[in-house]
Order: C-alpha cells, then sequence, then structure tokens
C-alpha cells in the first residue's frame, strides 16, 4: 500500500472506530506542526509494504515484533508535547498580563 491508500484506509475506518478518528486527526496535525517526524512516520508505514487494509489494521492495533514502532510514540506522544508546549506558552503569557 503507498501512502494514499494507508491515509484512505484510515479515513474509512475513522468514520466508525474512535481510534482511526483520533489517529487521522493527530497524523493531520503531525504533517502540519512537525513535518520531519510526519515524514519518518509515513515513511515507516509505507516501508511495510502492506498488501491490503486488514495487514495495515492489524500493525496499527498489534504493533509488529520486528518492528518498535509505537502508533502511541510516534504519532501521538509529539502530538501531547505540542499541546503542553502551547499551553505553557499561555499560561506564561497570561501571567506576564
Amino acid at each position: 500500500m503507498n501512502w494514499a491508500q494507508i491515509i484512505d484506509t484510515i479515513l474509512q475506518l475513522s468514520k466508525g472506530q474512535g481510534f482511526y478518528g483520533r489517529l487521522y486527526r493527530d497524523i493531520c496535525r503531525l504533517e502540519k506542526e512537525a513535518p520531519e517526524e510526519f515524514e519518518n512516520f509515513k515513511n515507516k508505514l509505507e516501508a511495510k509494504n502492506f498488501k491490503e487494509a486488514v495487514d495495515l489494521v492489524l500493525y496499527l492495533e498489534n504493533g509488529d515484533e520486528d518492528d518498535d514502532t509505537d502508533v502511541e510514540i510516534t504519532i501521538v506522544q509529539p502530538i501531547r508535547e505540542m499541546d503542553e508546549t502551547r499551553l505553557q506558552k499561555q499560561y506564561e503569557k497570561k501571567r506576564k498580563s
């Protein structure tokens, strides 16, 4: 599967499952706010050469024993860190006012 097929699968699954909705949202944010990390994640998924959507789903939900890539660490954690940094800056700005 190429990136377009991967993201399309995630988007289709996002309509019925919260995990995929959050994953899609976080991928979009990562692409916008941390393009280098996004490219790394995208390249790792494409390099897996998933044959069909079920292979992608199994990987996203269960990981891969031959790979230390973790969706939580790769996608969700950087988003949380960006949010924490943004909140900290807002707090400091408000405190100075």
